[in-house]
């Protein structure tokens, strides 16, 4: 199967899984969107490629499909949703990697007792790191769920970045939250994450 013709089948059937199981895709589709950026703008850091880029996108879109279950464990929940769905043209390592970004996207960091650490490559691990520490930061910059961000412009110096939020309201829960959930992707990054 074509590289293109595999991705469209991949995000169709990732697209189908959330439209199934999520219910709050607006919030879904916001994460992803800020997550491609903060990906884009930070790539003379975490060094990654579009097939990673790829597997983000996905984790942003079903990080929260477990809700349907109640919101306790919902992200282990989206974890264990994520590797037994039909989803197509995932090889087991892509899986593992989309459902790991999806399980991390809260205030806890991936662990080395975690089964995505038993199953993968160490560079595969390595993503699950850096993907893990954006879906956090995306995550935390919709906590209102309301997209009051627009926008986001990250300027990298000597260990600081420095992100500044383009918004159509007050962000004041989203600037509380990325507070609280910097602190893994300030370590993975090796770099202080600064409003600007």
């Amino acid at each position: 199967m074509p590289n293109q013709e595999r991705n469209n089948s991949r995000k169709q059937s990732v697209l189908r899984l959330a439209k199934q199981f999520d219910h709050e895709p607006a919030h879904s589709h916001q994460v992803a969107r800020l997550a491609l950026r903060i990906f884009d703008q930070t790539a003379p850091l975490h060094q990654l490629d579009q097939g990673a880029r790829e597997l983000l996108e996905y984790a942003c879109l079903l990080h929260d499909i477990g809700w349907c279950e109640g919101r306790a464990k919902h992200k282990r929940r989206s974890y264990e949703m994520i590797q037994s769905a039909p989803l197509d043209g995932f090889s087991v390592e892509a899986r593992e990697i989309v459902a790991s970004v999806a399980r991390y996207h809260g205030t806890k960091p991936p662990r080395e007792a975690h089964p995505w650490n038993q199953k993968l490559s160490p560079a595969d691990k390595r993503k699950v790191r850096f993907l893990s520490a954006i879906i956090r930061i995306a995550d935390a910059l919709d906590r209102s769920h309301t997209a009051a961000i627009e926008d986001i412009e990250c300027t990298l110096k000597d260990g600081e970045i420095g992100m500044k939020l383009t918004t159509s309201s007050p962000p004041h829960a989203e600037v509380w939250a990325l507070r609280r959930k910097k602190d893994y992707f300030e370590e993975i990054f090796r770099s202080k994450l600064e409003l600007a």
